[in-house]
């Protein structure tokens, strides 16, 4: 991905503008599972795959990835909305309707497969139309969909991010008084009741078609707690790629998350 110097401090600048603009858009392929919820929580997950993208390389694996993840999220108890190949004013929309229906639930699962970057402690995902120099209008960043969630629902929000978390060459080249704090390993916020969970360390690369079959696999064990999903994901993963690809969470969860209480 290319950037242009001269735009680069605007473009990524921590104030991004808010999302404030509301769209009436439906939901595709919502659909409620005919199991009997947990008395004490409703689920809800956004899940978003990427592959055809079309002015930076296109990527291979994640929408069929993402389609068996999404079928073990329904089995536990999760109101899915799922999207595929989203470009950038649907997923402005997608964003904006998810955080509408958020109030109505207190647990909030979010998840990305495609291209993002990381700049700074920001990551950005990219719709499948963005612009090899991308512009800030059209990207998200994940910390302030974080900030939403967080906003409309004190209970448990599940980030999780199965994309490179890496900074583009073009920029460390750059003679900008900003790219110096691009290679400091950021401290990500993560709001109280929040977990974080990326497919990589920061600054690195994720290798496709490992993170997200792990991490549908061991969603299916019963009675294990977030973080013991999440460690054996990243045991898998550091496993299967040799140790050159180790996953990372962040989490600030008050009480205990278990995805599959076993429960038929």
């Amino acid at each position: 991905i290319q950037f242009d110097t001269s735009e680069f401090l605007e473009i990524f600048s921590p104030s991004l503008r808010k999302y404030t603009k509301k769209f009436t858009v439906r939901a595709a392929n919502k659909t409620r599972h005919i199991r009997i919820p947990h008395r004490q929580e409703k689920r809800l997950a956004l899940v978003i795959a990427n592959e055809d993208y079309s002015n930076i390389p296109k990527l291979d694996g994640p929408i069929n990835e993402t389609k068996q993840l999404v079928e073990v999220l329904k089995t536990l108890d999760f109101e899915v909305l799922d999207y595929y190949n989203v470009d950038q004013q649907d997923l402005f929309k997608v964003i904006n309707f998810f955080q509408e229906e958020i109030a109505d639930h207190n647990v909030i699962f979010f998840y990305f497969s495609g291209h993002a970057i990381q700049l700074g402690d920001e990551n950005f995902i990219l719709p499948v139309n963005v612009s090899p120099f991308v512009d800030k209008t059209e990207t998200i960043a994940l910390q302030e969909i974080s900030a939403n969630m967080n906003e409309a629902n004190k209970h448990t929000n599940i980030i999780v991010l199965d994309a490179c978390r890496s900074i583009p060459q073009e920029i460390n080249s750059r003679k900008s008084v900003f790219s110096n704090q691009l290679l400091i390993d950021p401290v990500v916020d993560v709001p109280s009741g929040s977990f974080f969970a990326f497919a990589t360390s920061s600054g690195e690369e994720a290798v496709g078609g490992i993170y997200t079959p792990a991490l549908t696999e061991k969603l299916k064990e019963p009675m294990l707690d977030i973080e013991n999903v999440f460690k054996q994901v990243r045991f898998e993963v550091k496993r299967k790629t040799n140790g050159l690809q180790i996953p990372e969470e962040k989490s600030s969860l008050i009480g205990k998350f278990i995805f599959n209480k076993g429960e038929n």
